[in-house]
């Protein structure tokens, strides 16, 4: 058997030979759609598709899976024969899952789906500006966030603070600020959140000043942490960190 853990394998006239292949990028060039596969193993019996996860199950994840065995099916480089792949499995901390393996008719709907999916997402990006779809994942990792009304609508909020996969201590909130109390503690009154009552009031604090938000104004603080009451005012209180980030929306919100 042989072994190889480079990101381009050497590839013979019939495609790649028996093997255990690591981060192994597919291409389906028809499609227009490219993958990495965790692992993918190869023998006169086997040809097994591996993924790892470190979070929870979710559906996506099958999905994601299915979606390999056609990239894997269409790469006419590594895969010149056409060989479909006959196990498919998720390993997570907790257990492995095997799923059923798509049959030739199921990969010609699934690249059908993406064939739909890629014409739609061409046709959202041309649109200025784009579409919001928040989600939790979508929305945590966004640089532009900040922007984004949809986002800051409170129902969006709420619904976010549900998600069980969230870090609960960071949140990201919409405040008006009331008055400073020293050069880095503020206080402010909440505008959006998931997290607090609407009108609560709340304690910021850093350790840069923040001079450039005055008494009035309208502040997107994002990533920060939710600390218990301050014993003094019962406030609850908001520590902001490296990580955070502090932007002063229009007056008018």
């Amino acid at each position: 058997t042989h072994s190889d853990t480079s990101h381009e394998p050497h590839v013979g006239r019939a495609g790649l030979p028996p093997g255990t292949y690591s981060e192994l990028r597919v291409r389906a060039p028809a499609l227009n759609w490219k993958g990495c596969i965790d692992l993918l193993t190869l023998s006169d019996e086997v040809c097994e598709i591996l993924d790892f996860k470190t979070g929870q199950p979710k559906d996506q994840h099958h999905f994601q899976m299915r979606v390999y065995a056609l990239l894997w099916l269409r790469d006419t480089n590594l895969n010149q024969t056409g060989r479909l792949a006959n196990s498919l499995r998720i390993v997570y901390p907790q257990k492995d899952v095997e799923l059923e393996v798509p049959s030739l008719e199921e990969l010609e709907g699934i690249e059908e789906d993406l064939v739909k999916r890629t014409s739609l997402a061409r046709t959202s990006l041309s649109k200025k500006p784009p579409d919001a779809r928040p989600s939790p994942d979508n929305c945590r990792m966004c640089s532009v966030r900040h922007l984004c009304d949809d986002y800051w609508r409170i129902e969006t909020q709420e619904r976010f603070s549900e998600d069980d996969t969230r870090d609960s201590e960071f949140v990201d909130i919409q405040l008006e600020v009331i008055n400073y109390r020293t050069s880095d503690l503020l206080e402010a009154s909440v505008e959006v959140s998931g997290d607090l009552n609407i009108g609560d009031r709340v304690l910021l604090r850093s350790s840069s000043e923040h001079a450039e938000a005055q008494v009035g104004d309208h502040i997107r603080v994002l990533n920060t942490r939710l600390s218990r009451d301050d014993q003094d005012s019962g406030n609850a209180v908001l520590i902001m960190s490296p990580f955070s980030e502090l932007f002063i929306v229009d007056n008018n919100v």
